[in-house]
């Protein structure tokens, strides 16, 4: 990228910022880093691993790139796929020793070591997100059988929540305690309400253990390298935030529904409107950043601190365009909308220090319950 390109870029992206609104002083400010892809088709995600090198995927071109502390991007890598290429990314995950990137795409989980993808055996249960524990592959998946599945119900026992890929081959590291294979079969019409409850993301601790995050409920749970849950931070519902909506179909359509699922068809899913919480966390020196979804179509950045048991939070400067990933690098804290149009953005972490957080109203921490007045 030339000179005049990237200083056109961050005008541009510095517009795109402002447009949400001046910022008011409570807010903090983000700098615009990487140049906006102005028509690209798929999505982009920054990834950073455990020294703090910061990544940008491209799915569109299959691409990955460093981001350089001047904001620019670096020598770009292409994956080299094995197969078919990698289409629609939906979520994607970078080892913390920064060797390995796992994908769900179209439908399958794709994983690439040192640039060159490494054939996986199929997964039987639907993937949502991807993550590692340590430098293993792990997959959140939704209590619903795949179809290719649905032959050995008996055989899959308990559903899985995680599951993890070793000895090649996918096999559950966190379950339903009450909810085997067939029942979710049955079920499965269910898909929304488990989306609302289940759908989380993932991310690696420095300890070993693993961070979870609830995507549609503010919780935050700390887990073993066992699976077993250490600790729970959660945050209760303001007063004013919008109820969860569920569709359920009535009369000819919920007849509809009946009779496909009774000659075994797939179970139709119906219009999904729950509120998003967590947009994406990561962990970097003892502190658990989480971006936060906040009233009036802006973001946040919630930190909290296990040795202090706090949960702060500070309003960001951004429009909140939908989906974001985040990244904690050697120089910030990297936040990128999922569409690269929107941008990349980093708050340093000296200004991250000098933020003004304020402790988050409703937070229940694992020592004792914390509100703010």
């Amino acid at each position: 990228m030339n000179k005049n390109r990237s200083a056109l870029a961050v005008i541009l992206l510095a517009a795109l910022t402002i447009a949400a609104g001046k910022p008011k002083d409570s807010e903090l400010w983000l700098d615009p880093v990487a140049a906006g892809a102005q028509g690209a088709e798929g999505f982009q995600f920054v990834r950073a691993d455990r020294t703090g090198n910061v990544f940008l995927f491209r799915s569109d071109r299959g691409e990955v790139s460093p981001l350089l502390k001047n904001g620019e991007l670096g020598e770009v890598v292409r994956l080299k796929v094995a197969n078919a290429p990698l289409g629609f990314v939906v979520h994607a995950a970078l080892s913390p020793d920064g060797s390995q990137w796992l994908f769900y795409a179209e439908g399958k989980l794709r994983l690439f070591l040192d640039g060159k993808e490494k054939p996986l055996p199929p997964i039987d249960w639907q993937p949502w997100a991807v993550g590692f524990l340590r430098d293993t592959p792990l997959a959140v998946v939704m209590p619903r059988p795949l179809p290719s599945a649905t032959l050995r119900l008996q055989d899959l026992g308990v559903a899985p929540w995680l599951v993890r890929f070793d000895n090649d081959r996918w096999s559950a590291w966190l379950s339903h305690p009450d909810l085997d294979a067939e029942t979710a079969w049955r079920e499965r019409s269910r898909m929304n309400a488990w989306v609302a409850e289940y759908s989380s993301l993932i991310s690696p601790a420095r300890d070993g253990k693993l961070w979870m995050a609830s995507e549609y409920a503010y919780a935050l749970r700390r887990l073993s390298p066992s699976g077993k849950t250490l600790s729970e931070v959660t945050v209760a519902k303001s007063k004013g935030e919008e109820s969860p909506i569920r569709i359920t179909p009535r009369g000819d359509a919920a007849a509809a529904v009946k009779r496909m699922e009774a000659q075994g068809g797939s179970a139709s899913f119906h219009e999904f409107k729950e509120q998003a919480v967590i947009a994406d966390l990561a962990e970097k020196s003892g502190f658990v950043y989480l971006l936060v979804h906040a009233p009036g179509s802006k973001l946040a950045l919630d930190r909290y601190d296990p040795a202090q048991e706090r949960l702060d939070r500070i309003p960001l400067a951004v429009r909140d365009s939908g989906r974001f990933t985040l990244a904690c690098g050697k120089d910030g804290l990297y936040i990128a909308s999922i569409t690269p149009a929107e941008g990349v953005w980093r708050a340093s972490w000296s200004a991250l220090d000098s933020a003004e957080w304020k402790p988050v109203k409703g937070a229940k921490l694992p020592g004792g319950s914390a509100e703010a007045n």
